[in-house]
C-alpha cells in the first residue's frame, strides 16, 4: 500500500512544474466560490503524457494540483492520483481535501497515490486525508500486482510488505458489488 513518507521530504514541493496559462487552456470549470475555483484539464488528444489534473486557483494564484490517471476496469474507469501539491503557504486549508471529494463525486471512486505524506503517529498531510476518506466511505485496497480487491486493514494498508503495489480505493455504495474482496 502506499508507503508513509516524512512531510520534510515534501516542505520546498511547489508548482514551478504546472503553467497555469496551459492548465487553464480548455479546462473545465468544476465548482467555485467567492475565493477560488476548481478546474478539470484533461489530457491532451495529441500528446504522450496522459494525466488529468484537477487545479485550484485562488485569488487568480495557481495554489493546487493534483494529476491523475485512469485505472480502467470492466464496470469503471477511476482516477488513480498520481501526484499532489498544494502550495506550501496554502496546507492545511483543506484545497486537497476539496478536490478529492469533487473527483469522488464526479466518478463515483477514487484510488490513492502509491505514497503518502505525514506523520505516522498524529495523522496529517495526504495520509490523514486518505484516512479520512476511508472512515467517511466504502474502502478496500487494491493489489496491482495480483489485480485483486483486499479488505482494508491498517496493516494490509500500511505495514505488509507487499504494500508498495497496493492502493487505497474509495468507493460508492452503489458500486459496492464489483469489490469483492479476499
Amino acid at each position: 500500500m502506499p508507503q508513509i513518507l516524512s512531510p520534510k521530504i515534501f516542505e520546498e514541493k511547489d508548482l514551478d512544474l504546472y503553467d497555469k496559462k496551459i492548465l487553464l487552456k480548455n479546462s473545465e470549470l468544476i465548482f467555485k466560490n467567492e475565493e477560488l475555483k476548481l478546474f478539470w484539464k484533461t489530457a491532451d488528444k495529441d500528446r504522450i503524457i496522459d494525466e488529468d489534473f484537477f487545479f485550484i486557483i485562488k485569488k487568480n494564484k495557481l495554489v493546487a494540483v493534483v494529476e491523475f490517471w485512469f485505472e480502467y476496469f470492466s464496470f469503471a474507469k477511476i482516477p488513480k492520483i498520481k501526484n499532489s501539491t498544494v502550495l506550501k503557504e496554502f496546507r492545511g486549508q483543506g484545497l486537497a481535501t476539496i478536490i478529492y471529494e469533487n473527483l469522488f463525486k464526479k466518478f463515483g471512486a477514487l484510488i490513492s497515490d502509491v505514497t503518502l505524506n505525514g506523520n505516522k503517529n498524529k495523522p496529517s498531510g495526504s495520509y490523514g486525508l486518505w484516512l479520512n476518506l476511508i472512515e467517511k466511505y466504502n474502502s478496500v485496497v487494491f493489489d496491482e500486482r495480483s489485480e485483486e480487491f483486499l479488505k482494508y486493514t491498517n496493516y494490509i494498508a500500511f505495514k505488509s510488505t507487499r504494500r508498495g503495489y497496493r492502493r487505497i480505493l474509495i468507493f460508492q455504495s452503489k458500486l459496492s458489488k464489483h469489490f469483492k474482496t479476499k
